[in-house]
């Protein structure tokens, strides 16, 4: 593909932290990893008003989660869905975890 002097090209935000030169197995979900500039809620200087709630709202979720929760892994055989545009979104998430 060649593209010509004066187009432009849109890279969907879900690719935004895929870079392994950049992040260390970027497809890996590692908790501890170190916190990282990203743009789940928005970059630059115009950013979303419910950033703080909504990082308070994934923070509780994953204490809770992981309190109940502490093994857990994506189904075999099966892949998650999602979806991507102005929001991002997972549309299924097939978990299994021990009885």
């Amino acid at each position: 593909m060649r593209f010509k002097t004066g187009e432009q090209v849109m890279m969907p935000k879900v690719l935004h932290g895929l870079d392994p030169r950049r992040y260390a197995d970027p497809l890996n979900v590692d908790l501890r990893r170190p916190a990282s500039r990203h743009a789940a809620f928005g970059d630059g200087p115009h950013r979303c008003p419910g950033a703080g709630l909504a990082r308070m709202e994934m923070r509780v979720f994953l204490e809770e989660w992981l309190k109940r929760i502490p093994e857990f892994s994506i189904k075999p055989g099966r892949k998650p869905r999602t979806s991507s545009g102005q929001v991002n979104g997972i549309l299924s998430l097939p978990l299994v975890w021990p009885a």
